[in-house]
């Protein structure tokens, strides 16, 4: 199992370029480098509220998922609820230009992440699907400056 979801994850990789999508590369000593703008923009009270709450559904649900205990109707609340946050953000956010596409790039992901979880997105499993969430998570605080914000993993 672990060697499918090892190729699925360099198939995936090797794809990003080709749907424009950004590829996040490691480095020889682990740290992550980023082919996107190392600068941090501002971010509004209403982003910064649901990232907060997607961080903590995130949090409070990595080791059911990753354990793969996790039942179904509660894998399908928690993609809902991501969902509608992130429906939200894309409403409400107040960012203009490279931060919204930054902000895109990062809600994309989340999205792609909470809908394999909640079994709509066949194209990748749940553990795939929260490890995409984590990085879309880290990829957040590099680009975006939320006062007190800690990775999920973090709290």
């Amino acid at each position: 199992m672990r060697v499918r979801t090892f190729k699925l994850s360099l198939l995936l990789l090797a794809l990003l370029p080709l749907v424009g999508l950004p590829v996040v590369s490691v480095a020889a000593d682990g740290a992550k480098g980023d082919t996107r703008s190392a600068k941090q923009h501002s971010i509004d009270k209403a982003t910064q509220d649901a990232m907060v709450e997607i961080r903590d559904l995130v949090a409070n649900n990595h080791s059911l998922i990753t354990h793969r205990r996790m039942p179904k109707l509660t894998a399908i609340k928690m993609s809902s609820r991501v969902v509608a946050l992130i429906e939200k953000i894309r409403d409400v956010s107040t960012l203009k230009d490279d931060a919204r596409m930054e902000l895109s790039y990062i809600l994309a992901d989340l999205e792609r992440g909470v809908k394999a979880i909640g079994g709509s997105n066949k194209m990748i499993g749940a553990i795939d699907g929260i490890v995409l969430m984590d990085e879309a998570l880290a990829q957040y605080a590099n680009q975006f400056d939320h006062p007190g914000w800690k990775a999920p993993r973090e709290l």
